[in-house]
């Protein structure tokens, strides 16, 4: 068994999201003062009277930074609930698409954090969003999107649209080779006659000779994609002062 123990704790890395972001602001923060999470309500969202009174008193209360202890608030109060979407609102943060799947949120056991991430979820409809689209359930950070796209754009996140452009665009290209008049029942039933066979293998050349063209393609478009994304991460290293180079099977090396 692994363990990863922290040996040295700096004071100036464990500043969260929300912390910079007051800090930059006009008022400034300092500890011991109330920082109020950015609200995003859905389409059609309805808030009785008592719940947002109840989200307006919330917010007022004293901002705990998610890297602090918590051990001493007192149990399924507002003030650890309010540390409890700290914590969840810092880690999404730390994920480049700004969400993640909801088991990778739910496996934290340690002290409790699996049932107050549940009623984070529950409570704070409109600081995340639980997605359910093809059959996956995703935590997102309200904040972060604007109509499924992230408003902060990120290289990893350009190169992954455009994997699955070039991949959506090889599927139709794949898909648009079909057998012109013809279909499963139809080769059946040709193929119970001589002539009707030569037909089919005649066909079948001519898919063949399809395939290869779109192959070829398919190649191509892949060492596109591969050059795009080798110079997106040289002029990323570049900005950062790096230096890079390319290993064996391309593994990025410093």
């Amino acid at each position: 068994m692994r363990v990863l123990e922290l040996v040295c704790w700096s004071n100036e890395l464990a500043i969260s999201v929300m912390e910079k972001k007051a800090m930059a602001g006009e008022g400034g923060f300092e500890k011991g003062m109330a920082i109020a999470f950015p609200l995003h309500f859905s389409k059609g969202f309805e808030m009785d009277k008592k719940m947002k009174k109840w989200v307006d008193e919330w917010q007022k209360l004293v901002y705990i930074s998610p890297y602090e202890n918590a051990s001493h608030l007192p149990p399924k109060s507002d003030e650890l609930d309010k540390w409890a979407v700290g914590l969840l609102h810092e880690l999404l943060h730390l994920f480049v698409p700004k969400k993640t799947d909801k088991d990778n949120i739910l496996c934290w056991r340690v002290y409790g954090l699996r049932s107050r991430f549940k009623r984070a979820l529950v409570n704070h409809p409109s600081i995340f969003y639980l997605s359910t689209k093809t059959g996956m359930h995703t935590v997102l950070l309200n904040e972060a999107y604007k109509r499924d796209l992230l408003i902060e754009k990120h290289p990893l996140m350009e190169m992954r649209y455009q994997y699955i452009h070039l991949m959506n665009t090889v599927k139709e290209d794949n898909n648009s080779i079909n057998a012109p008049g013809t279909s499963p029942k139809k080769e059946q039933k040709n193929a119970s006659d001589t002539s009707g066979e030569k037909k089919v293998n005649k066909w079948r050349m001519l898919k063949v000779g399809k395939n290869m063209k779109v192959s070829h393609t398919v190649m191509l478009r892949r060492l596109v994609m591969t050059t795009i994304v080798m110079i997106t991460m040289m002029k990323t290293d570049e900005e950062k002062g790096g230096s890079f180079r390319v290993g064996f099977m391309g593994r990025r090396k410093r």
